[in-house]
């Protein structure tokens, strides 16, 4: 599939184009044919011309009759870009014709020394058409001409209307720059050739290329409407590149995200020439879907043969959706799900200055009591569902918008946000207590852990998420010695009744 652009108005085809009407070829013929036959009889009743001027002007049209349309097409044309005729003469054979005519024409009238030019043009417009493989032939055919007349001449065969010595000097001094100038239009020719034969083969790779490729490329005017989609357009986004031409490339991006695009795209095109800049766009395709691409926008505006903005759009919704998973999982715990101690900082981090008017930020840190024992006696395999079961329920006890955060081992953390008053980071870890302190179905087996609780809550946004985080910790170890120095030995593990130790910084 071709790339598809935008014509220039120039560029299209009218009524026509590129072709001449055989009638209007007639009588354009029949014109110069008459016009031929009263100049010629004009000079025969001078002297002038020796041949009878109804056979010269027959020799005229049937040499423009053969040469019919020669020259209205660009270089090697003829054979190429007009399509065959079943009897179309081939373009040497033509060319012989028409010097054959041009000799009988320059012999009958007295002036063979005239030949050489009479076959100058006729080659000229020959190898212009043809191409390079005439021009050879064209001066072949024109110094044997030219030498066959000038022999005439001196056998008598051929009438001169000038000292038959002068003819041969002036078909000499004629013959040798057409000859010349025949070879200089067949080199130029040949040059031409190549250059469109290399032209010819760069655009077919490329087309290959862009045919091949799965990115898709496109050129954007100063206002982003596309004048330019490559075929990868129809693979890649499910849409016509030749529908595409002349739309907005915005009717391509997601809706919430145009503001953005449209701004960056304005801001390259206003920028220096060369400029380029890469964005992430989320693009629409045909079946209604989004994907991910990537945008490589090069500024061409001061190019000619471009005058635009170039864009590669490469599909990254795979590396897009696999950076995202690693970085879910960078940010989570991989037994339980929940965020890990990386995380936690991070939206503490956020929350901080984020928090609503007179409100605070509250972190819950907790450790489980009497899960050692279980670990110990019952392996890591029930100590591990008695942590899912627990990590479930915290999520149960706690808002939708409060984060719930495993640190490692039996400690985790709950980030409360919002936090008007102390009232509410109480009822929070009085949830979490209740919901940690039930029953644990593990293994077979049915067992109970406790938690011991330190709060912490700040209203300052200077304070770090380090300093909330080391009160919390502070505050729950207390709460763990308290317990110890209050229970038996032989009842630690168990989960304790004395509310959790709570300080506020701030």
């Amino acid at each position: 599939m071709p790339t598809a652009h935008a014509p220039p108005p120039e560029a299209r085809p009218g009524p026509g184009h590129g072709t001449v009407g055989v009638l209007p070829a007639v009588a354009l013929l029949a014109a110069v044919t008459t016009l031929a036959f009263v100049g010629l009889r004009a000079l025969a009743a001078y002297g002038l011309v020796l041949g009878d001027p109804l056979l010269l002007s027959a020799l005229t049209a049937a040499a423009g009759a053969v040469g019919f349309d020669v020259g209205r097409h660009p270089v090697a044309g003829l054979d190429r870009e007009r399509p065959r005729r079943r009897r179309a003469l081939h373009p040497v054979v033509r060319l012989l014709v028409v010097v054959v005519l041009c000799a009988l024409f320059a012999w009958t009238s007295g002036w063979s020394l005239l030949l050489p030019a009479f076959a100058t043009l006729a080659s000229v417009v020959h190898v212009e058409a043809a191409g390079s493989r005439v021009w050879r032939p064209a001066v072949v055919l024109q110094l044997g001409a030219t030498v066959v007349g000038q022999v005439g001449v001196v056998l008598g065969l051929v009438p001169t209307v000038v000292d038959p010595l002068a003819s041969h000097l002036a078909a000499a001094g004629i013959a040798l720059p057409c000859t010349v100038t025949v070879a200089y239009v067949g080199r130029s020719v040949t040059q031409r050739e190549l250059a469109e034969t290399g032209l010819r083969r760069t655009e077919a790779r490329l087309h290959a290329l862009m045919n091949a490729s799965s990115d898709v490329l496109v050129v954007v005017d100063p206002e982003a409407h596309l004048t330019s989609v490559s075929p990868a357009a129809a693979r890649s986004l499910g849409r016509d590149p030749v529908g595409l031409v002349g739309t907005p490339l915005l009717h391509l991006v997601e809706r919430e995200q145009r503001p953005e695009v449209a701004a960056r795209l304005r801001e390259i095109a206003t920028a220096p020439p060369g400029t380029r800049a890469s964005l992430d766009v989320l693009m629409l395709l045909a079946t209604g879907g989004g994907r991910w691409y990537e945008w490589t926008v090069a500024s061409l505006l001061d190019d000619p043969l471009v005058d635009g903005l170039v864009v590669v759009m490469r599909d990254i919704s795979e590396r897009r959706r696999h950076a995202d998973a690693l970085a879910r999982a960078a940010a989570r715990d991989p037994l339980t799900g929940l965020a890990n101690r990386t995380e936690l900082l991070r939206v503490l981090d956020r929350a901080l200055p984020r928090a609503a008017p007179g409100a605070g930020v509250g972190l819950l840190f907790l450790d489980l009591d009497g899960f050692k024992a279980i670990n110990d006696t019952h392996g890591h395999a029930v100590g591990d569902e008695v942590l899912v079961t627990v990590a479930r329920r915290l999520q149960g006890s706690v808002r939708p918008d409060d984060l719930v955060a495993r640190l490692g081992g039996d400690e985790f953390c709950v980030l409360v946000s919002d936090v008007h008053d102390e009232g509410e980071i109480r009822s929070v870890a009085r949830r979490v207590e209740e919901a940690v302190g039930e029953v644990v179905s593990a293994g077979g087996l049915v067992l109970r852990v406790g938690a011991s609780v330190g709060t912490a809550v700040t209203t300052d946004d200077e304070r770090g998420p380090s300093d909330l985080f080391a009160v919390a910790d502070a505050a729950m170890y207390e709460v763990k010695r308290t317990r110890h120095r209050a229970t038996p030995a032989a009842g630690r593990g168990a989960a304790g009744t004395r509310p959790p130790d709570r300080r506020r910084l701030g």
